[in-house]
Protein backbone atom coordinates (compact mmCIF):
# COMPACT_ATOMS: atom_id res chain seq x y z
CA UNK A 1 0.00 0.00 0.00
CA UNK A 2 3.03 2.31 -0.50
CA UNK A 3 2.19 5.29 -3.31
CA UNK A 4 5.01 7.01 -2.71
CA UNK A 5 8.06 6.04 -5.08
CA UNK A 6 10.67 7.66 -2.98
CA UNK A 7 9.82 4.90 -0.33
CA UNK A 8 12.15 2.77 -1.70
CA UNK A 9 15.30 4.57 -1.14
CA UNK A 10 14.61 3.97 2.68
CA UNK A 11 13.29 0.61 2.34
CA UNK A 12 14.78 -0.79 5.36
CA UNK A 13 12.82 1.75 7.74
CA UNK A 14 9.27 -0.71 6.41
CA UNK A 15 11.04 -3.76 7.19
CA UNK A 16 8.57 -6.04 9.38
CA UNK A 17 9.49 -9.02 11.18
CA UNK A 18 6.79 -11.61 10.73
CA UNK A 19 8.00 -14.37 12.93
CA UNK A 20 6.80 -17.95 11.52
CA UNK A 21 5.09 -18.45 14.87
CA UNK A 22 2.27 -15.63 14.32
CA UNK A 23 1.40 -17.55 10.41
CA UNK A 24 0.78 -20.78 12.16
CA UNK A 25 -1.88 -19.03 15.17
CA UNK A 26 -3.13 -16.68 12.39
CA UNK A 27 -3.32 -19.08 9.63
CA UNK A 28 -3.20 -22.69 11.01
CA UNK A 29 -4.48 -23.97 7.92
CA UNK A 30 -3.66 -22.01 5.37
CA UNK A 31 -0.52 -20.19 6.19
CA UNK A 32 -1.42 -17.13 4.97
CA UNK A 33 0.66 -13.62 5.67
CA UNK A 34 -1.90 -10.58 6.45
CA UNK A 35 -0.97 -7.47 5.47
CA UNK A 36 0.61 -5.81 8.37
CA UNK A 37 2.01 -2.87 8.84
CA UNK A 38 3.81 -2.31 11.94
CA UNK A 39 4.47 -3.91 15.09
CA UNK A 40 0.96 -2.86 16.72
CA UNK A 41 -1.05 -5.19 14.60
CA UNK A 42 1.19 -7.78 15.44
CA UNK A 43 1.21 -7.40 18.70
CA UNK A 44 -2.83 -6.85 19.00
CA UNK A 45 -3.79 -9.55 16.50
CA UNK A 46 -1.61 -11.52 19.32
CA UNK A 47 -3.69 -10.56 22.02
CA UNK A 48 -6.89 -11.19 20.23
CA UNK A 49 -6.16 -14.93 18.96
CA UNK A 50 -4.61 -15.45 22.37
CA UNK A 51 -7.74 -14.39 24.01
CA UNK A 52 -10.01 -16.08 21.25
CA UNK A 53 -11.21 -19.12 19.55
CA UNK A 54 -10.91 -19.21 15.78
CA UNK A 55 -14.39 -19.00 13.66
CA UNK A 56 -14.16 -22.15 12.05
CA UNK A 57 -13.28 -24.19 14.92
CA UNK A 58 -15.29 -27.56 14.73
CA UNK A 59 -14.38 -28.65 18.51
CA UNK A 60 -16.26 -28.03 21.37
CA UNK A 61 -14.76 -24.70 22.23
CA UNK A 62 -15.88 -23.64 19.05
CA UNK A 63 -19.10 -21.49 18.52
CA UNK A 64 -20.83 -24.69 16.46
CA UNK A 65 -21.55 -23.04 13.53
CA UNK A 66 -21.35 -23.58 9.77
CA UNK A 67 -20.51 -21.66 6.24
CA UNK A 68 -23.43 -22.29 3.68
CA UNK A 69 -24.64 -20.88 0.79
CA UNK A 70 -28.05 -21.08 -0.49
CA UNK A 71 -29.82 -20.73 -4.20
CA UNK A 72 -27.23 -19.50 -7.10
CA UNK A 73 -28.96 -16.85 -8.97
CA UNK A 74 -27.98 -18.35 -12.17
CA UNK A 75 -28.67 -21.93 -12.61
CA UNK A 76 -31.68 -21.74 -9.55
CA UNK A 77 -33.33 -19.28 -11.23
CA UNK A 78 -36.29 -21.16 -11.98
CA UNK A 79 -36.94 -21.28 -8.43
CA UNK A 80 -37.59 -17.40 -8.18
CA UNK A 81 -39.17 -15.56 -10.67
CA UNK A 82 -39.10 -11.46 -10.27
CA UNK A 83 -41.46 -9.92 -8.24
CA UNK A 84 -43.45 -8.47 -11.34
CA UNK A 85 -44.30 -11.52 -12.13
CA UNK A 86 -45.95 -12.69 -9.33
CA UNK A 87 -48.09 -9.71 -8.41
CA UNK A 88 -49.22 -10.07 -11.82
CA UNK A 89 -50.80 -13.03 -10.78
CA UNK A 90 -52.75 -11.61 -8.09
CA UNK A 91 -50.12 -11.35 -5.05
CA UNK A 92 -49.50 -8.89 -2.95
CA UNK A 93 -47.21 -7.78 -0.18
CA UNK A 94 -48.48 -8.20 3.18
CA UNK A 95 -47.43 -6.15 6.71
CA UNK A 96 -44.65 -9.01 7.59
CA UNK A 97 -42.51 -8.81 4.06
CA UNK A 98 -44.34 -12.14 2.28
CA UNK A 99 -46.30 -11.65 -0.50
CA UNK A 100 -49.62 -13.94 -0.24
CA UNK A 101 -52.40 -14.96 -2.90
CA UNK A 102 -55.93 -14.54 -2.04
CA UNK A 103 -58.84 -12.97 -1.72
CA UNK A 104 -57.37 -9.55 -0.74
CA UNK A 105 -60.37 -6.62 0.32
CA UNK A 106 -60.08 -2.92 0.81
CA UNK A 107 -59.44 -2.13 4.26
CA UNK A 108 -59.96 1.45 5.96
CA UNK A 109 -60.39 0.49 9.78
CA UNK A 110 -57.89 0.37 12.65
CA UNK A 111 -54.70 -0.94 12.74
CA UNK A 112 -53.63 -2.22 15.65
CA UNK A 113 -53.95 -6.19 15.31
CA UNK A 114 -55.70 -6.11 18.80
CA UNK A 115 -58.41 -3.82 17.46
CA UNK A 116 -59.09 -6.13 14.53
CA UNK A 117 -60.34 -9.87 13.61
CA UNK A 118 -58.01 -12.42 14.41
CA UNK A 119 -56.44 -14.21 11.36
CA UNK A 120 -56.69 -10.51 9.70
CA UNK A 121 -53.49 -9.71 7.95
CA UNK A 122 -52.67 -6.24 6.10
CA UNK A 123 -51.10 -5.65 3.03
CA UNK A 124 -48.00 -3.86 3.18
CA UNK A 125 -49.16 -0.16 3.37
CA UNK A 126 -52.60 -0.86 4.93
CA UNK A 127 -54.98 -0.50 2.78
CA UNK A 128 -56.34 -4.00 2.23
CA UNK A 129 -56.37 -6.87 4.07
CA UNK A 130 -57.23 -10.96 3.84
CA UNK A 131 -58.09 -13.37 6.35
CA UNK A 132 -55.41 -16.30 6.50
CA UNK A 133 -58.21 -19.14 5.49
CA UNK A 134 -58.33 -17.13 2.81
CA UNK A 135 -54.74 -17.20 1.45
CA UNK A 136 -54.29 -19.88 -1.30
CA UNK A 137 -50.31 -19.51 -1.81
CA UNK A 138 -47.37 -17.61 0.16
CA UNK A 139 -44.50 -16.57 -1.50
CA UNK A 140 -40.90 -15.00 0.40
CA UNK A 141 -38.41 -13.02 -0.46
CA UNK A 142 -35.27 -14.20 -1.86
CA UNK A 143 -32.15 -12.22 -0.38
CA UNK A 144 -29.80 -10.49 -2.20
CA UNK A 145 -26.24 -8.91 -0.64
CA UNK A 146 -27.40 -4.79 -1.25
CA UNK A 147 -30.16 -5.74 0.95
CA UNK A 148 -28.59 -6.08 4.18
CA UNK A 149 -26.48 -3.88 6.01
CA UNK A 150 -24.79 -4.14 9.89
CA UNK A 151 -28.07 -4.97 11.76
CA UNK A 152 -30.08 -4.00 9.25
CA UNK A 153 -32.27 -6.72 7.61
CA UNK A 154 -33.38 -4.87 4.76
CA UNK A 155 -30.93 -1.44 3.89
CA UNK A 156 -32.80 -1.37 0.60
CA UNK A 157 -35.73 -2.34 -1.50
CA UNK A 158 -35.60 -2.74 -5.33
CA UNK A 159 -37.46 -0.68 -7.75
CA UNK A 160 -36.85 -1.47 -10.99
CA UNK A 161 -34.26 -2.84 -13.95
CA UNK A 162 -31.96 -5.62 -13.92
CA UNK A 163 -28.09 -6.60 -13.10
CA UNK A 164 -25.85 -3.80 -12.29
CA UNK A 165 -28.42 -1.31 -14.11
CA UNK A 166 -30.92 -1.70 -11.34
CA UNK A 167 -32.44 0.12 -9.62
CA UNK A 168 -32.83 0.09 -5.31
CA UNK A 169 -33.89 2.94 -2.84
CA UNK A 170 -32.65 3.46 0.60
CA UNK A 171 -35.54 2.17 3.17
CA UNK A 172 -35.41 3.71 6.29
CA UNK A 173 -36.35 2.44 9.68
CA UNK A 174 -39.30 4.07 10.76
CA UNK A 175 -40.59 2.69 7.93
CA UNK A 176 -39.34 0.00 7.12
CA UNK A 177 -40.74 -3.29 4.60
CA UNK A 178 -38.95 -5.65 2.35
CA UNK A 179 -38.48 -5.30 -1.09
CA UNK A 180 -36.95 -7.87 -3.06
CA UNK A 181 -36.45 -7.94 -6.89
CA UNK A 182 -36.99 -11.74 -6.48
CA UNK A 183 -39.66 -14.15 -4.47
CA UNK A 184 -39.57 -18.07 -4.06
CA UNK A 185 -42.93 -20.07 -3.18
CA UNK A 186 -43.20 -21.31 0.30
CA UNK A 187 -43.20 -25.17 -0.86
CA UNK A 188 -40.72 -24.46 -2.95
CA UNK A 189 -38.24 -23.16 -0.54
CA UNK A 190 -39.56 -26.34 2.32
CA UNK A 191 -38.79 -28.21 0.27
CA UNK A 192 -35.58 -27.66 -1.36
CA UNK A 193 -32.47 -28.89 0.17
CA UNK A 194 -30.59 -25.54 0.10
CA UNK A 195 -33.18 -23.76 2.23
CA UNK A 196 -32.59 -23.76 5.86
CA UNK A 197 -35.83 -22.77 8.12
CA UNK A 198 -33.61 -21.50 10.97
CA UNK A 199 -31.61 -18.37 12.79
CA UNK A 200 -28.42 -17.62 10.49
CA UNK A 201 -26.34 -15.11 10.45
CA UNK A 202 -26.01 -13.19 6.34
CA UNK A 203 -22.89 -11.36 5.01
CA UNK A 204 -21.95 -9.97 1.78
CA UNK A 205 -20.11 -12.53 -0.10
CA UNK A 206 -18.21 -9.66 -2.28
CA UNK A 207 -16.41 -6.97 0.06
CA UNK A 208 -13.42 -5.53 0.10
CA UNK A 209 -10.69 -3.64 3.24
CA UNK A 210 -10.40 -0.73 1.78
CA UNK A 211 -14.49 -0.09 1.61
CA UNK A 212 -15.73 1.82 4.47
CA UNK A 213 -16.31 -1.69 6.21
CA UNK A 214 -15.32 -5.10 5.08
CA UNK A 215 -17.83 -7.72 6.49
CA UNK A 216 -21.13 -6.38 6.36
CA UNK A 217 -23.96 -9.11 8.38
CA UNK A 218 -26.82 -9.51 9.69
CA UNK A 219 -29.56 -11.67 11.35
CA UNK A 220 -32.18 -13.22 9.26
CA UNK A 221 -34.32 -16.01 9.99
CA UNK A 222 -35.59 -18.89 7.52
CA UNK A 223 -35.60 -16.40 4.04
CA UNK A 224 -34.11 -17.70 1.24
CA UNK A 225 -30.84 -15.98 -0.38
CA UNK A 226 -29.08 -15.66 -3.47
CA UNK A 227 -25.19 -16.78 -3.82
CA UNK A 228 -24.47 -12.93 -3.41
CA UNK A 229 -25.04 -13.72 0.17
CA UNK A 230 -22.94 -15.99 2.58
CA UNK A 231 -24.59 -17.86 5.91
CA UNK A 232 -23.32 -18.79 9.07
CA UNK A 233 -25.67 -21.42 10.42
CA UNK A 234 -26.11 -22.02 14.08
CA UNK A 235 -25.97 -25.72 14.56
CA UNK A 236 -28.45 -25.56 17.67
CA UNK A 237 -30.64 -23.68 15.69
CA UNK A 238 -30.96 -20.75 18.68
CA UNK A 239 -31.86 -17.27 18.18
CA UNK A 240 -29.78 -16.58 21.35
CA UNK A 241 -26.67 -18.20 19.66
CA UNK A 242 -27.28 -16.22 16.35
CA UNK A 243 -27.85 -13.07 18.12
CA UNK A 244 -23.70 -13.50 19.78
CA UNK A 245 -22.15 -14.08 16.45
CA UNK A 246 -24.07 -11.27 14.51
CA UNK A 247 -23.10 -9.18 17.85
CA UNK A 248 -18.88 -10.36 17.02
CA UNK A 249 -19.31 -9.92 13.21
CA UNK A 250 -20.59 -6.29 13.03
CA UNK A 251 -18.14 -5.00 15.43
CA UNK A 252 -14.99 -2.92 14.37
CA UNK A 253 -12.86 -5.19 16.64
CA UNK A 254 -13.68 -8.66 14.29
CA UNK A 255 -13.09 -6.66 10.99
CA UNK A 256 -9.93 -5.50 11.69
CA UNK A 257 -8.00 -8.33 11.43
CA UNK A 258 -10.27 -9.58 8.03
CA UNK A 259 -9.43 -6.19 6.75
CA UNK A 260 -5.56 -7.07 7.06
CA UNK A 261 -6.53 -10.53 5.41
CA UNK A 262 -8.83 -9.95 2.79
CA UNK A 263 -6.60 -9.71 -0.30
CA UNK A 264 -9.41 -9.98 -3.13
CA UNK A 265 -13.27 -9.09 -2.81
CA UNK A 266 -14.74 -13.04 -2.34
CA UNK A 267 -15.51 -13.23 1.80
CA UNK A 268 -14.94 -17.11 1.12
CA UNK A 269 -15.35 -19.93 3.81
CA UNK A 270 -11.24 -20.29 4.15
CA UNK A 271 -10.70 -16.65 4.34
CA UNK A 272 -13.21 -15.84 7.01
CA UNK A 273 -12.55 -19.41 9.13
CA UNK A 274 -8.99 -18.30 10.62
CA UNK A 275 -10.30 -15.23 11.75
CA UNK A 276 -11.05 -15.09 15.58
CA UNK A 277 -14.25 -15.02 17.78
CA UNK A 278 -14.05 -14.28 21.81
CA UNK A 279 -14.20 -17.04 23.53
CA UNK A 280 -17.73 -18.33 24.20
CA UNK A 281 -17.45 -18.31 27.77
CA UNK A 282 -16.58 -14.82 27.57
CA UNK A 283 -20.06 -13.63 25.92
CA UNK A 284 -21.99 -16.12 27.69
CA UNK A 285 -21.32 -14.42 31.02
CA UNK A 286 -23.42 -10.97 29.68
CA UNK A 287 -25.52 -12.96 27.53
CA UNK A 288 -28.94 -11.51 28.79
CA UNK A 289 -28.21 -7.92 28.73
CA UNK A 290 -26.09 -8.44 25.68
CA UNK A 291 -28.48 -10.55 23.85
CA UNK A 292 -31.01 -7.60 24.13
CA UNK A 293 -29.13 -4.86 22.90
CA UNK A 294 -28.68 -7.17 20.07
CA UNK A 295 -31.71 -8.02 19.36
CA UNK A 296 -32.91 -4.02 19.34
CA UNK A 297 -30.69 -3.38 16.24
CA UNK A 298 -31.37 -6.45 14.46
CA UNK A 299 -34.84 -7.34 14.85
CA UNK A 300 -36.78 -4.38 15.13
CA UNK A 301 -39.62 -5.24 12.90
CA UNK A 302 -43.07 -7.48 13.57
CA UNK A 303 -41.32 -9.51 11.05
CA UNK A 304 -39.74 -11.45 13.72
CA UNK A 305 -42.73 -11.33 16.53
CA UNK A 306 -41.46 -15.64 16.70
CA UNK A 307 -37.88 -14.68 17.38
CA UNK A 308 -39.04 -11.97 20.50
CA UNK A 309 -41.49 -14.67 22.15
CA UNK A 310 -38.45 -16.73 22.29
CA UNK A 311 -36.14 -13.79 23.66
CA UNK A 312 -38.38 -12.69 25.74
CA UNK A 313 -37.56 -15.47 28.15
CA UNK A 314 -34.58 -13.95 28.49
CA UNK A 315 -34.27 -10.20 27.63
CA UNK A 316 -35.86 -7.96 29.81
CA UNK A 317 -39.38 -8.31 29.31
CA UNK A 318 -40.88 -5.47 31.26
CA UNK A 319 -40.30 -3.20 28.84
CA UNK A 320 -42.33 -1.92 26.21
CA UNK A 321 -42.02 -4.06 23.27
CA UNK A 322 -42.04 -1.06 20.67
CA UNK A 323 -39.53 0.65 22.92
CA UNK A 324 -36.96 -2.55 22.23
CA UNK A 325 -36.94 -1.37 18.68
CA UNK A 326 -33.89 0.35 17.74
CA UNK A 327 -35.10 2.31 14.82
CA UNK A 328 -33.23 6.44 15.63
CA UNK A 329 -30.69 7.48 14.54
CA UNK A 330 -29.89 8.21 18.48
CA UNK A 331 -30.44 4.53 19.52
CA UNK A 332 -28.95 2.80 16.63
CA UNK A 333 -26.07 4.43 17.01
CA UNK A 334 -25.69 4.52 21.13
CA UNK A 335 -26.80 0.58 21.15
CA UNK A 336 -23.94 0.29 18.44
CA UNK A 337 -21.09 1.83 20.16
CA UNK A 338 -22.16 0.52 23.50
CA UNK A 339 -21.33 -3.19 21.57
CA UNK A 340 -18.16 -2.12 19.51
CA UNK A 341 -16.76 -1.32 23.48
CA UNK A 342 -18.10 -4.25 24.96
CA UNK A 343 -16.58 -6.78 21.99
CA UNK A 344 -13.29 -5.12 22.58
CA UNK A 345 -13.26 -5.84 25.83
CA UNK A 346 -14.28 -9.51 25.40
CA UNK A 347 -11.13 -10.07 22.93
CA UNK A 348 -8.91 -8.46 25.82
CA UNK A 349 -8.60 -5.41 23.92
CA UNK A 350 -6.81 -2.32 26.28
CA UNK A 351 -7.85 1.38 25.35
CA UNK A 352 -4.49 1.96 23.50
CA UNK A 353 -5.40 -1.05 21.21
CA UNK A 354 -8.67 -0.10 20.64
CA UNK A 355 -7.46 3.19 20.21
CA UNK A 356 -5.01 1.77 17.05
CA UNK A 357 -8.33 0.03 15.07
CA UNK A 358 -9.84 3.16 15.14
CA UNK A 359 -6.89 5.34 14.65
CA UNK A 360 -7.43 8.91 12.50
CA UNK A 361 -11.32 8.55 12.78
CA UNK A 362 -11.31 11.79 14.64
CA UNK A 363 -9.85 14.71 12.15
CA UNK A 364 -11.92 17.36 10.87
CA UNK A 365 -14.61 16.57 8.25
CA UNK A 366 -13.15 19.14 6.17
CA UNK A 367 -9.76 17.15 5.93
CA UNK A 368 -10.59 13.78 5.93
CA UNK A 369 -13.08 14.69 2.93
CA UNK A 370 -10.09 16.15 1.35
CA UNK A 371 -8.76 13.56 -1.37
CA UNK A 372 -5.45 14.67 -1.43
CA UNK A 373 -5.82 14.79 2.64
CA UNK A 374 -7.20 11.32 2.41
CA UNK A 375 -4.71 9.81 -0.13
CA UNK A 376 -2.33 10.00 3.04
CA UNK A 377 -4.31 7.64 5.57
CA UNK A 378 -4.29 3.78 5.56
CA UNK A 379 -6.36 2.78 2.78
CA UNK A 380 -7.72 0.10 5.35
CA UNK A 381 -8.38 2.28 8.44
CA UNK A 382 -11.74 3.19 9.40
CA UNK A 383 -11.99 6.48 8.95
CA UNK A 384 -14.26 6.60 6.23
CA UNK A 385 -17.31 5.69 8.48
CA UNK A 386 -19.67 8.97 9.32
CA UNK A 387 -16.42 11.43 7.68
CA UNK A 388 -18.96 13.84 6.39
CA UNK A 389 -20.01 14.14 10.38
CA UNK A 390 -18.20 16.40 12.75
CA UNK A 391 -15.95 14.01 14.83
CA UNK A 392 -17.94 13.92 18.44
CA UNK A 393 -20.74 12.74 16.14
CA UNK A 394 -19.10 9.31 14.62
CA UNK A 395 -19.84 5.80 15.64
CA UNK A 396 -15.85 5.59 15.15
CA UNK A 397 -15.48 8.47 17.98
CA UNK A 398 -18.12 7.72 20.32
CA UNK A 399 -17.29 3.75 20.10
CA UNK A 400 -13.68 4.44 21.67
CA UNK A 401 -15.49 7.49 24.12
CA UNK A 402 -17.75 4.26 24.90
CA UNK A 403 -14.43 1.88 25.54
CA UNK A 404 -12.91 4.49 27.94
CA UNK A 405 -16.24 4.78 30.17
CA UNK A 406 -16.00 0.90 30.01
CA UNK A 407 -12.60 0.40 31.33
CA UNK A 408 -13.59 3.03 34.03
CA UNK A 409 -16.79 1.32 35.08
CA UNK A 410 -16.02 -2.10 34.37
CA UNK A 411 -17.97 -4.53 31.59
CA UNK A 412 -20.78 -5.44 33.79
CA UNK A 413 -21.37 -2.28 35.59
CA UNK A 414 -20.93 -0.45 32.05
CA UNK A 415 -23.84 -2.56 30.30
CA UNK A 416 -26.13 -2.21 33.62
CA UNK A 417 -26.05 2.02 33.77
CA UNK A 418 -29.11 3.64 33.96
CA UNK A 419 -30.95 1.43 35.59
CA UNK A 420 -30.09 -2.12 33.00
CA UNK A 421 -30.41 0.31 29.87
CA UNK A 422 -26.40 0.71 29.30
CA UNK A 423 -24.26 3.87 28.65
CA UNK A 424 -26.23 6.67 27.05
CA UNK A 425 -24.48 9.09 24.51
CA UNK A 426 -23.28 12.43 26.36
CA UNK A 427 -24.83 15.41 26.22
CA UNK A 428 -21.76 17.26 25.39
CA UNK A 429 -18.26 15.35 24.16
CA UNK A 430 -14.94 17.40 24.74
CA UNK A 431 -12.47 15.14 22.22
CA UNK A 432 -9.44 16.25 24.25
CA UNK A 433 -10.39 14.73 27.44
CA UNK A 434 -10.31 11.58 25.65
CA UNK A 435 -6.89 12.46 23.86
CA UNK A 436 -8.24 12.47 20.12
CA UNK A 437 -9.37 15.35 17.68
CA UNK A 438 -7.42 17.55 15.81
CA UNK A 439 -8.31 21.37 15.94
CA UNK A 440 -9.65 23.97 17.92
CA UNK A 441 -13.19 22.46 18.44
CA UNK A 442 -11.81 19.43 19.52
CA UNK A 443 -10.58 21.03 22.71
CA UNK A 444 -14.06 22.28 23.98
CA UNK A 445 -17.44 21.05 24.65
CA UNK A 446 -19.22 20.10 21.79
CA UNK A 447 -23.23 19.27 21.93
CA UNK A 448 -23.79 15.33 21.16
CA UNK A 449 -27.29 13.99 22.47
CA UNK A 450 -29.69 17.16 21.14
CA UNK A 451 -28.11 16.86 17.34
CA UNK A 452 -29.15 12.93 17.41
CA UNK A 453 -32.65 13.61 18.19
CA UNK A 454 -35.05 11.49 20.50
CA UNK A 455 -34.61 8.03 21.53
CA UNK A 456 -38.08 6.90 20.31
CA UNK A 457 -40.61 7.91 18.32
CA UNK A 458 -44.06 8.78 19.68
CA UNK A 459 -45.40 5.77 18.88
CA UNK A 460 -42.93 3.71 20.73
CA UNK A 461 -44.24 5.07 24.26
CA UNK A 462 -47.79 4.57 23.04
CA UNK A 463 -49.91 1.91 24.97
CA UNK A 464 -48.84 -0.55 28.21
CA UNK A 465 -45.90 -3.03 28.33
CA UNK A 466 -49.14 -5.91 28.18
CA UNK A 467 -50.62 -4.91 24.90
CA UNK A 468 -47.40 -4.37 23.21
CA UNK A 469 -46.64 -7.86 24.26
CA UNK A 470 -50.20 -9.43 23.38
CA UNK A 471 -49.53 -8.09 20.27
CA UNK A 472 -46.27 -9.16 19.42
CA UNK A 473 -48.08 -12.79 20.71
CA UNK A 474 -50.85 -11.58 18.30
CA UNK A 475 -48.09 -11.30 14.83
CA UNK A 476 -46.69 -14.52 15.91
CA UNK A 477 -49.64 -16.69 15.81
CA UNK A 478 -50.41 -15.00 12.37
CA UNK A 479 -46.65 -16.17 11.39
CA UNK A 480 -47.14 -19.55 12.26
CA UNK A 481 -50.39 -19.72 10.78
CA UNK A 482 -48.86 -18.42 7.62
CA UNK A 483 -45.69 -20.42 7.16
CA UNK A 484 -46.71 -23.34 9.12
CA UNK A 485 -44.47 -25.36 11.42
CA UNK A 486 -41.47 -26.25 9.85
CA UNK A 487 -39.86 -22.95 10.10
CA UNK A 488 -40.17 -22.58 14.17
CA UNK A 489 -36.94 -23.89 14.87
CA UNK A 490 -36.80 -25.00 18.92
CA UNK A 491 -34.33 -24.02 21.57
CA UNK A 492 -33.22 -26.87 22.38
CA UNK A 493 -31.22 -28.52 19.67
CA UNK A 494 -27.97 -30.37 20.73
CA UNK A 495 -24.82 -29.10 19.29
CA UNK A 496 -21.59 -28.55 21.06
CA UNK A 497 -20.79 -28.47 24.46
CA UNK A 498 -20.17 -31.90 26.51
CA UNK A 499 -22.74 -32.63 29.40
CA UNK A 500 -21.49 -34.45 32.30
CA UNK A 501 -22.74 -37.70 30.55
CA UNK A 502 -21.46 -36.55 26.90
CA UNK A 503 -24.09 -35.80 25.39
CA UNK A 504 -23.50 -32.87 23.82
CA UNK A 505 -25.47 -29.48 24.90
CA UNK A 506 -25.36 -26.20 23.34
CA UNK A 507 -22.95 -24.10 25.53
CA UNK A 508 -26.36 -21.15 25.34
CA UNK A 509 -28.97 -23.69 25.86
CA UNK A 510 -27.12 -24.85 29.10
CA UNK A 511 -27.62 -20.99 30.31
CA UNK A 512 -30.83 -21.21 29.72
CA UNK A 513 -31.82 -24.05 31.55
CA UNK A 514 -29.57 -21.99 34.65
CA UNK A 515 -31.76 -19.30 34.24
CA UNK A 516 -35.09 -21.22 34.02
Amino acid sequence: MQRDLTAWEEAEKYILAYPCARVEQFSPKSKAILEIKSERDLTILEKMYANGVLLGDDSPQGWGIQYATEFHMTNDSKLFPPRPQWEAKGYRPDEYGHWLKGNWQPYEAVRSILQRPEGLILSADGSSAIYIDEVEDVALPLYEGRMINHFDFSLKGWVSGKGRTAVWRDIPWEKKVIEPQFLMGKETLYSSPNGYLHPKIAFMSISASINTRTTISTYLNFVPGGHSLSFYRVLSQSVFHSQALASILGSFTFDYPMRLRLGGLNMSDFIMSETVLPKRNKFVEFKKILVTFISNLAIPHQFFANDWIKLRTIILSERNWYQLWAITPYERLRLRCILDAAVAELYGLEIDDFAWILRDCDYPTAQVCDKKFARTLDPKGFWRVDKEKDPELRHTVLSLVAFHELKRFGLEAFLNLNDGEGWMLPDTLRLADYGIGHDRRAKEPQPVAARLGDRFLPWQLEGTVEESWQECDRHAQNLKRLLGDKPIATETEPVSAIGESGTQLDFFNLLELQDS
